[in-house]
C-alpha cells in the first residue's frame, strides 16, 4: 500500500536519521492520524484510533529493520475490518 511504503518506508527512514527512532515513530504517526481526519471514523476519535495504530505499525517496521510488509498486512486488515463495520456484516 501507498500509505505504508510512504510513512512506513521513506519518511519514518529519514525521521529516523534526523530525529531518532522515538521522534520519528511520533513525527510519522501524528502525520499519519492527522491525514485520516476524515476517515472512517472520522473526527478526533478517528485521530487518535489511527494514531495509535500508525505508532505500532511505525514501532514494527523499526523493529523489522525498515520492512514493511508487516504493517502492510496489519493496515490490510484493519481496512477490512473498517469495511466489515461499514457494511454491518459485525
Amino acid at each position: 500500500m501507498w500509505e505504508e511504503a510512504l510513512w512506513r518506508g521513506a519518511l519514518l527512514a529519514r525521521l529516523r536519521g534526523a530525529y531518532g527512532a522515538t521522534g520519528a515513530v511520533l513525527i510519522s504517526s501524528v502525520g499519519f492520524a492527522a491525514v485520516h481526519f476524515y476517515a472512517i471514523p472520522d473526527g478526533w476519535a478517528g485521530v487518535a484510533l489511527t494514531g495509535l495504530f500508525a505508532v505500532g505499525a511505525a514501532t514494527l517496521s523499526l523493529y523489522l529493520r525498515g520492512r514493511i510488509w508487516a504493517g502492510v498486512g496489519a493496515h490490510i486488515v484493519a481496512d477490512f475490518v473498517l469495511l466489515g463495520y461499514l457494511l454491518r456484516l459485525w
